[in-house]
């Protein structure tokens, strides 16, 4: 974050910051095929960086009810 910051005037005991890169960086945007079928119906399919990749799957933890240690 860089040096430069300003005291917030509506709640004084806030600083904000200003970071010298930002942690949403969107030169490659990747989206499943459905996420990619719902930009497109919105009519932006062209949107530069958005690039389709398979789904990844997610190992199901089974809930147990009651105290775990």
């Amino acid at each position: 974050m860089t040096p430069d910051f300003y005291t917030n005037k509506k709640n004084p005991g806030r600083m904000d910051f200003v970071p010298n890169v930002y942690a949403i960086k969107t030169d490659r945007i990747e989206v499943d095929k459905e996420t990619l079928d719902m930009i497109a119906a919105l009519g932006m399919a062209e949107l530069p960086g958005v690039v389709q990749v398979d789904p990844v799957p997610v190992r199901q933890v089974p809930f147990v009810r009651g105290v775990v240690e």
